[in-house]
């Protein structure tokens, strides 16, 4: 039909990152009645809202900024478009199944974002560990993210210290690392040989 042909065109689109083309869909800013065709825009809405965050370095962000008429994300003023605000509270559920972002707390107001999934992060962190000769030393999250060891190519710079935690708890649980809190901010990791 015509609506699932357009958002394979989009899906098609978000490879390219042509955000302007998704943008001009006016089928994505309202959700879906049909659970297939749904699905499938959940899953490209996803990818666009990842994308977007990643190439525009955000790493925190509330649901009251995302449903201003003014985001670019979620509102396309050429087409007069915006996405509900149940909408944008679906996709994000969605996001949170996911393990690609985690509510900050209950009320589901602001949410850490992950531009990769918390077990690709630990594996990152181990893999920069043993490229780095890092394994049995101590380094903070800070370092890992925008140290002389990382460039600004690495997946793991630029990203925020929640989101590299979450990586380190995951490297703990599986005894390659140890999680150091030195104050109540800040964090240090010790690699451990796995």
């Amino acid at each position: 039909n015509k609506i699932t042909k357009q958002l394979m065109e989009v899906s098609q689109s978000l490879i390219k990152e042509d955000f302007n083309s998704y943008l001009s869909k006016p089928p994505f800013f309202t959700i879906q009645p049909h659970i297939p065709t749904r699905e499938k825009q959940l899953g490209i809405w996803s990818n666009l809202c990842i994308q977007y965050f990643q190439k525009n370095k955000i790493t925190e962000a509330t649901v009251p900024e995302l449903n201003s008429d003014s985001h670019e994300l979620f509102s396309n003023k050429l087409i007069k478009r915006k996405l509900p605000l149940d909408g944008i509270m679906l996709l994000l559920e969605h996001l949170n199944k996911l393990g690609m972002i985690e509510w900050k707390s209950s009320d589901k107001q602001s949410f850490t974002i992950f531009y990769y999934n918390p077990m690709e992060i630990a594996d990152l962190m181990y893999k920069w560990a043993k490229l780095n000769a890092k394994i049995g030393k101590i380094e903070s999250l800070q370092w890992i993210s925008e140290g002389e060891d990382t460039e600004p190519s690495d997946k793991l710079y630029g990203l925020s210290l929640e989101v590299l935690l979450k990586g380190a708890r995951i490297l703990e649980s599986q005894n390659k690392a140890q999680v150091i809190q030195t104050d109540e901010r800040e964090y240090g990791v010790k690699f451990l040989s796995g």
